[in-house]
């Protein structure tokens, strides 16, 4: 049991489970600092390419201080969460400008290691499947954000515990974690398994 606790603890610390968005300066949204731009993702920004050939990656500061994330039991950096729905369309947060298209939502925090590992390779499918495809990046470190993934959550009868990112979800299906969004996302869209 206090195993658990010390692993949950980690992973609070590390940024990679989502919380609802600290009202402290430099994380309020009413103070003018960053919006999460659910419209439209247009080239993720924030990645490390140089991090993401290592297995135990450093995060970026966060409030002052610095943690390093570990790797899980088989040495691969991500973590899994189970969800297997888009949030719903009519979210004031999200504006679906192409309904014919794919849509697909990428929930990530900014300071989490894993997220800025598969930044590049989504990059590459918003560029290569644009044409088909929506994309919608959600930062759960805002508040309207987190209010998608919360509701998301709870939708799913999920236990606040399973808030970890990245996820990316298209078509009603989901894919979870670096490992999962590396091997089977792609495919997926080039089969036109989505179509």
């Amino acid at each position: 049991m206090r195993f658990i606790f010390l692993i949950a603890l980690a992973f609070l610390l590390l940024g990679c489970i989502a919380g609802p968005p600290s009202e402290k300066a430099g994380h309020n949204p009413s103070n003018g600092t960053r919006q999460a731009d659910n419209n439209s993702m247009g080239p993720l920004q924030g990645s490390n390419p140089a991090a993401a050939n290592q297995s135990h990656l450093p995060v970026p500061q966060l409030n002052n201080s610095s943690y390093s994330a570990p790797a899980n039991e088989t040495g691969n950096a991500h973590l899994v969460i189970g969800i297997s729905s888009p949030p719903s369309a009519n979210s004031s947060s999200i504006r679906i400008q192409h309904p014919e298209r794919l849509q697909i939502y990428y929930y990530y925090l900014p300071n989490c290691p894993y997220c800025l590992r598969i930044s590049p390779k989504l990059s590459e499918l918003e560029l290569k499947y644009g044409n088909t495809t929506e994309w919608h990046r959600v930062d759960v470190n805002t508040v309207d954000g987190y209010s998608l993934f919360d509701s998301m959550i709870r939708a799913h009868n999920l236990t606040s515990s399973s808030k970890v990112v990245p996820f990316v979800t298209a078509g009603g299906r989901t894919f979870i974690g670096i490992e999962e969004i590396n091997s089977t996302l792609a495919p997926a869209l080039a089969s036109g398994y989505f179509s």
